[in-house]
């Protein structure tokens, strides 16, 4: 980064770990849009014995799709103004429990977030050649983001 003059002082650092956590976040949204698609397609194209199989594994990376969108919404709905009124009724110990909660939830999606774009939501238990072709579809999706908003 040096070399390439994209950091050269500390607000550059703040620039350069705030896009890329929007890229992280981007490519996680893509993915979440992508790794059904891609799914669904080896599960049409295998053979009719194993589509039972495929689709009894394509749970887990559902789940880990799910667990992650999940901790997001915990942490959202926890700080949402609607809710005001349930944060005083539980009184001080129920407002600890949602804050650490919600730091919990934070903290899980943040490290979800990093994870998935390397383990692509675990779907090497869906077939081992899940994995590279969403890794292709991603870089190509992610491309075209590219393209499609100038960057």
């Amino acid at each position: 980064m040096v070399t390439y003059n994209a950091v050269v002082s500390a607000a550059d650092v703040k620039a350069v770990a705030g896009a890329r956590l929007n890229r992280s976040w981007a490519g996680v949204l893509v993915l979440v849009c992508a790794s059904p698609v891609v799914a669904v397609a080896l599960v049409a194209a295998a053979r009719s014995d194993l589509r039972r199989l495929y689709l009894r594994r394509a749970l887990r990376p559902l789940g880990a799709v799910a667990a992650v969108m999940a901790s997001m919404d915990t942490s959202a709905l926890a700080m949402t103004p609607e809710l005001a009124g349930l944060r005083d009724a539980v009184g001080l110990p129920g407002k600890i429990a949602l804050g650490v909660l919600c730091l919990w939830s934070i903290g899980f999606a943040l490290y979800g977030i990093v994870l998935s774009p390397v383990h692509v939501f675990r779907t090497a238990d869906i077939h081992e050649a899940v994995p590279p072709v969403l890794a292709g579809v991603l870089v190509w999706e992610m491309a075209l983001l590219d393209v499609i908003t100038g960057a």
